[in-house]
């Protein structure tokens, strides 16, 4: 962890930046994060214009649902918005990924479901706008990551998800074409069902629809990309 705080210190104090990205959503899983945010919330009694575009996930917010008021897990998830707030944390990016409870359960996605086994899509929404009141309530915006294109997507579903996150609350939103990338799981399971469209590389970038959709078109999934966009913003 001192090492982390003393690079932040030098880049500041040397090179002027004021402006970090941590890249690490299993932050809340590391023994080392009171540390790290701690090291950072004291620079920044000396140097206040530090500020921190923290990566993080749905459950350092849902802590106190899934654990119970007062629970270890609780405390822990509230004293980690409140350490990042004070590390200068401006914006919390996380994946919600997908408003419906298949396309999570498909990703394996189980930290952003509020129970075992699942759950309805209205008590995700509930999870989700949740997870944006608490950080919120530090000061802090939120960025999801939503992803379109999964199985369990149908016509319509750019926009209604652009409503729903707008509606819960939500500050920005990045739109991500479903893309099976080279290397994992999902991109084996492509080439053996032979619903990979494209192998241009180039076109692995998460704004391009590469992978061949149960009842959607190409075009209709691009139409839904830029549905969604439009909608939200």
């Amino acid at each position: 962890p001192h090492r982390v705080v003393e690079w932040i210190r030098r880049a500041y104090d040397e090179r002027g930046l004021r402006n970090f990205l941590i890249v690490d959503d299993d932050l809340f899983r590391s023994p080392q994060w009171p540390a790290v945010l701690g090291g950072i919330a004291a620079l920044r009694r000396q140097r206040p214009q530090i500020a921190l575009f923290l990566q993080s996930d749905v459950g350092v917010a849902t802590a106190a649902r899934d654990g119970g008021v007062g629970s270890p897990a609780a405390v822990r998830g509230a004293r980690f918005v409140e350490l990042a707030a004070a590390a200068g944390c401006y914006q919390v990016f996380m994946g919600f990924e997908s408003l419906e409870p298949a396309n999570l359960a498909g990703l394996r996605k189980r930290q952003n479901q509020p129970r075992a086994g699942g759950a309805d899509a209205g008590e995700l929404v509930e999870r989700y706008r949740a997870v944006v009141s608490t950080w919120h309530a530090a000061g802090v915006g939120v960025h999801c990551g939503y992803m379109l294109g999964l199985p369990g997507d149908g016509s319509g579903c750019g926009a209604r998800a652009a409503r729903a996150l707008a509606e819960i609350g939500v500050d920005v939103v990045s739109f991500f074409a479903a893309t099976p990338l080279p290397g994992t799981e999902d991109y084996q399971a492509a080439v053996a069902d032979g619903s990979l469209l494209s192998t241009d590389w180039s076109a692995y970038d998460t704004t391009h629809f590469v992978r061949r959709h149960a009842t959607l078109s190409r075009a209709q999934l691009e139409h839904e990309y830029r549905d969604a966009y439009r909608t939200f913003y």
